[in-house]
């Protein structure tokens, strides 16, 4: 979910087995569950791939994240208390830390852990089990905004008009802020597969 697997690399159940240290079988099976979800394709036999999304697929998980999110800012905004607040401040200070010192695959950890520990308060398990395929099928693309497009403070500004939002009871400008960071951040990606594509027709001419 934060690009540690590029679009269109291939794995093997072998290749994680001895990358993770653990036996087969679980592997197999976790593996068959990411592909039902659509963040793995067969490439053969025994090989899996990482799928490589276009401008439209980008979009269209664009629109379903907004969609899934907005309907959360309510019962965010309800269920949040002094703890929580707490707890994602300190989270978010790590990740703008980790941006500043150039860490992105950290920073991109601390990105999804911020956005599930606010799933997580809304205490809506159906929406959050479709945004983490939204997630699963969108992670290998995250690693196209590092280090690159990663200059922008759009994240960073959204995520404290977020905690902003939630520390004032403001559904509304949550909502707001939540729709923000998605939007660019999804722009970005589609600006970087754009730019990837024009680069690789240059280079077949």
């Amino acid at each position: 979910m934060t690009g540690r697997f590029e679009p269109g690399q291939r794995v093997t159940v072998r290749q994680i087995t001895e990358l993770m240290g653990v036996s087969t079988t679980p592997v197999r099976e976790a593996l068959g569950r990411i592909t039902q979800d659509g963040g793995l394709h067969f490439a053969g036999p025994k090989t899996l791939e990482v799928p490589v999304l276009d401008s439209k697929q980008i979009t269209e998980l664009e629109d379903v994240r907004i969609a899934l999110e907005v309907t959360l800012a309510a019962s965010i905004i309800a269920n949040a208390n002094r703890n929580f607040l707490k707890q994602i401040i300190a989270l978010n200070d790590e990740f703008v830390v980790l941006r500043e010192k150039g860490e992105f695959v950290q920073a991109l950890e601390k990105n999804l852990q911020f956005h599930f520990m606010l799933y997580a308060c809304a205490n809506k398990p159906f929406v959050v089990r479709l945004l983490e395929n939204v997630w699963l099928v969108t992670g290998p693309m995250l690693g196209k905004l590092y280090p690159r497009y990663s200059q922008e403070e759009s994240g960073v500004r959204y995520h404290k008009a977020a905690i902003d939002a939630i520390q004032s009871g403001d559904a509304d400008a949550l909502a707001k802020a939540l729709v923000g960071d998605i939007s660019t951040g999804y722009a970005k990606i589609r600006a970087a597969v754009e730019d990837e594509g024009q680069a690789n027709a240059q280079s077949k001419q």
